[in-house]
């Protein structure tokens, strides 16, 4: 049993490394043109508006990286409705490695490559940051930020509806950069319908973007008079890490049902 346990984490590995490698090179030039974005306006914001904070700055590279994710989802959405993925499947690869495999490339990689270049940076211009572990504290809300997103495409890329993954691509980038921002607005300062809205709004961005929600949650929070919030119902918004844990369960909960599907699938 362990033998096949290790021989399913080398298929694994090398699968993994196959799939990554296909398109790295555009993957890699996006990624890094972003990144420098990152670093741009980190520095721009420590000497225009010292306030402002790299977590706000990451609301956007997130909302973009979600983008830049579809790369790899969109791959495996073809493979799976072309019947390339019979090709994988016959050389002992199983299902569950499969999605695993899916997995990886659009969740962690990006991540990995996200927050490599950013600590690095920090390790450089400001080490007593990454020293007090102010900045260690992204790292698990971006894993479930990525993860509740990840989870979304791998499911909808092993039904191999590739222009459905695009869309839904598009609307994950605006849950993050646009709509969970106005969202948490409309609760603190709405009235009536706008208010209502608002509030249902930041419940549902606050499980599919967990990061954004976390971010204008707790700049909203912390307001200083007289800008605080003006409507009480603010105060009843659940807070992020509860609502965290509640994504994070949901990308279980949605794996799990993309891998008993698939399983099930005659691709």
């Amino acid at each position: 049993m362990r033998r096949s346990h290790v021989v399913g984490v080398k298929r694994i590995y090398v699968f993994s490394s196959i799939v990554i490698s296909k398109r790295l090179l555009a993957f890699l030039v996006v990624a890094s043109l972003l990144n420098l974005g990152l670093i741009y306006m980190i520095l721009f914001s420590k000497i225009s508006i010292p306030d402002l904070s790299i977590e706000s700055i990451f609301v956007l590279v997130v909302g973009l990286y979600r983008i830049l994710m579809l790369n790899y989802a969109t791959t495996v959405a073809r493979e799976v409705k072309s019947g390339e993925i019979q090709l994988y499947l016959a050389h002992t690869l199983r299902r569950l490695e499969y999605v695993v495999t899916t997995l990886i490339a659009i969740d962690l990689l990006p991540l990995v490559i996200l927050l490599t270049p950013y600590l690095a940076f920090l390790g450089v211009i400001e080490p007593g940051l990454i020293l007090r572990g102010e900045t260690i504290n992204l790292v698990p809300l971006l894993l479930v930020d990525f993860t509740i997103c990840a989870s979304i495409y791998t499911l909808v890329a092993s039904r191999g509806r590739d222009t459905l993954l695009v869309v839904i691509g598009v609307v994950m980038a605006l849950l993050s950069i646009l709509i969970t921002p106005l969202s948490i607005s409309m609760v603190a300062y709405g009235r009536d319908i706008s208010l209502t809205i608002g509030y249902l709004g930041s419940l549902i961005t606050s499980i599919l973007a967990p990061y954004a929600y976390s971010v204008a949650y707790n700049l909203y929070a912390h307001l200083p008079y007289p800008y605080q919030p003006l409507n009480p119902v603010f105060s009843t918004l659940p807070s992020p890490t509860i609502m965290s844990i509640i994504s994070l369960t949901t990308s279980i909960f949605v794996l799990v049902a993309t891998i008993l599907w698939f399983k099930r699938r005659d691709v």
